[in-house]
């Protein structure tokens, strides 16, 4: 089961600052480093950038991206492209 949302462009700005092109991330909520994760906060922030993750199985939340015809997104949800449209990007 998943929730399809419509993403008004000023959110999806934000969004794609974070999670750019369908990339993994483990996203840090920053309240969190001056709580619950305030004794290793530092070594969370100096390792911000690339990380060797493999999510361990089951994430604790999954994202995809509907951007076209071409997303695996389309043909899950039974979209098919029009003629002449399934290369396009």
């Amino acid at each position: 089961m998943a929730y399809l949302k419509i993403v008004p462009k000023e959110d999806w700005e934000v969004l794609d600052k974070y999670i750019h092109d369908g990339a993994n991330v483990i996203l840090v909520p920053e309240e969190a480093l001056s709580q619950e994760l305030r004794d290793i906060a530092p070594k969370i922030r100096d390792m911000e950038g690339p990380v060797d993750y493999d999510f361990g199985g089951e994430p604790d939340a999954c994202v995809d991206f509907l951007f076209g015809y071409h997303s695996w997104a389309a043909c899950g949800l039974g979209f098919e492209a029009p003629d002449g449209k399934e290369d396009e990007e």
